[in-house]
């Protein structure tokens, strides 16, 4: 976490409490934009966005103002953004590594993710794993509670913490070490 993470957040226009959604196709962003459209919630921060990510917004009904869309960031700005979540919603089910949803983890960051035989595998139980169409009301059972909420914040640190390189540096040593 850089140690400049609230002015790095006031120059990319983020507030202290957002939730982020991460990869996923414009359909798939619109879908959960619009989801979350009537609701009082605090802002969204959308990384990865697709090509079109103006017309996602424009037709899920949600106010543009609402909806912050940083363009690429390097990894101390995403950390600085991170930092303010409350939750990070994975929606790419495609192959590729689930990047932004390992950060949010290394960070404590409960995550929801699609299901997707990438996000079983990467995520296991670290994130709550749902189809496309029920995520929202995965979100909803995460951000049901104080309690619950730092339940799957423990749970995704604790996951976050196997792709550590001080971790990962430690059995490169002990293994060196034992020959």
């Amino acid at each position: 976490m850089p140690t400049d993470a609230v002015g790095r957040r006031r120059e990319l226009g983020v507030p202290d409490r957002v939730a982020v959604v991460a990869g996923g196709t414009e359909e798939q962003l619109r879908a959960v934009l619009a989801s979350i459209a009537g609701e009082q919630t605090s802002s969204v921060v959308v990384f990865d966005a697709p090509a079109d990510v103006a017309s996602a917004i424009a037709e899920a009904g949600i106010d543009r103002d609402r909806v912050i869309v940083p363009g690429r960031l390097d990894a101390a700005d995403r950390a600085a953004v991170l930092d303010a979540a409350v939750l990070l919603i994975a929606l790419s089910d495609g192959s590729g590594f689930p990047w932004r949803a390992v950060e949010a983890m290394v960070l404590g960051v409960p995550v929801v993710a699609c299901d997707s035989p990438v996000h079983h595998e990467v995520l296991l139980d670290g994130a709550r794993i749902a189809p496309f169409d029920e995520l929202r009301d995965a979100a909803g059972e995460v951000l049901s509670s104080p309690e619950e909420l730092h339940r799957w914040a423990v749970r995704a640190g604790d996951r976050g913490r196997a792709f550590s390189w001080r971790d990962h540096a430690e059995r490169v040593w002990a293994l060196h070490a034992e020959l």
